[in-house]
């Protein structure tokens, strides 16, 4: 016999019970970014970013990325702030975007913010190697090297030696040289160069000077030197005349007798890189006795202003250019051919002037120690190309 069965109701079961309350399933929320903003300009290579606090953030992810997909980000860090300064140096020229996100207490990540982008352009590099090439009694040439890839042109500056600089040009992105003119002759010229951009200025090139030719050079006595001038006479073929303050010119057949000028001319002042155009020597009149006819001639070999003589004078050249005495009145000679010759780097003996015909009679000119009419000192004139 089976045993009968039961049913019990109604009976508590201890472990069916019932918890109340709240639980936050909520992610953080992205930051508002402030800096930079969406298509701004930087102009450092480490750029400060900033954005909002986000309540009960515990940590922020920022990435920066040339890719607004961020696939290879540049920067990609965590920090607890709501700001970051960048420790990589971030390429002049380039896009960027950027977002942050915000991670909880809770160890949940929120999602991305926004992605704006800004553009690093950092200052040019320095010109360098620059270098100045006197062409002229009024100009000077400047070269450098362009060695910037950002810049958008150069501005060049000058001062006189002693002053004080001036911005003179602005050229265009890519320059590497430049003309100075309109400056005034025997005068020393400082110069220097800066690449120019958005973001500023570059720093300085190295500083260059030059000293523009002169126009006009006046004959000087350097004693034990070939620069001066005397004359040397037959009549007396042992004695120097270089202390006086004419020059003696004469030519007689019967008995015979002559006088011979020599003039050197110190033309170092001439820079080696400027173009001689013309050269001429100028001489005025002391005593005109007739019609006296003058040649200049290259000197070929050394002399001393103040040692030379009939008997140790020295060789010249052919005749060159020549003129008729008749009148006192400035007088020249063109001696360009000799003056470029000397400046190419051929020796510089000066010239002498000597009479042509036969029979001229006596001439005298100021030389260089003429002290009662200095206005009246022999001088070589020079023109540029």
């Amino acid at each position: 016999m089976c045993p009968s069965s039961t049913r019990i109701d109604n009976i508590p079961n201890p472990y069916d019970f019932e918890i109340t309350g709240t639980v936050d399933i909520s992610v953080p929320l992205p930051p508002t970014l402030y800096l930079p903003t969406n298509g701004s300009i930087i102009t450092i290579s480490k750029p400060a970013f900033d954005w909002s606090d986000v309540s009960g953030a515990a940590e922020y992810r920022i990435q920066v990325d040339t890719d607004n997909n961020f696939g290879s980000p540049d920067i990609d860090t965590t920090v607890s702030l709501s700001s970051y300064t960048s420790i990589v140096d971030l390429v002049s020229g380039e896009t960027y975007y950027w977002h942050v996100k915000t991670k909880d207490s809770f160890n949940t990540w929120g999602g991305w913010s926004s992605s704006p982008n800004f553009t690093v352009i950092l200052p040019p590099a320095d010109p360098t190697g620059l270098i100045l090439t006197v062409k002229s009694d009024s100009k000077i040439n400047l070269n450098w090297n362009d060695v910037a890839n950002n810049e958008d042109g150069y501005k060049v500056e000058r001062k006189p030696d002693g002053g004080v600089y001036e911005e003179i040009q602005t050229l265009g992105a890519g320059a590497n040289s430049y003309s100075a003119t309109s400056l005034s002759e025997k005068t020393k010229y400082w110069f220097r160069v800066r690449a120019y951009n958005i973001a500023g200025n570059s720093g300085y090139s190295n500083e260059a000077y030059a000293t523009t030719c002169p126009t006009k050079i006046y004959v000087s006595d350097q004693n034990g030197t070939m620069y001066g001038d005397c004359h040397v006479m037959s009549s007396g073929p042992d004695e120097n005349f270089s202390d006086g303050e004419m020059l003696y010119l004469k030519r007689v057949s019967s008995p015979f007798s002559m006088a011979i000028a020599y003039i050197g001319i110190d033309i170092s002042s001439i820079s080696s890189t400027a173009t001689i155009l013309t050269a001429r020597l100028y001489m005025y009149p002391q005593l005109i006795t007739g019609e006296t006819n003058v040649a200049v001639r290259p000197i070929t070999s050394s002399w001393s202003v103040n040692t030379v003589t009939w008997n140790s004078r020295p060789s010249r050249g052919s005749e060159g250019d020549w003129n008729a005495f008749s009148a006192y009145q400035w007088y020249w000679w063109d001696i360009t051919s000799y003056a470029q010759s000397w400046q190419s780097g051929s020796t510089n003996y000066g010239v002498s002037l000597e009479t042509i015909l036969s029979d001229e009679p006596l001439l005298k000119l100021y030389t260089s120690n003429v002290a009662a009419y200095p206005e009246y000192r022999p001088y070589i004139e020079f023109t540029y190309q």
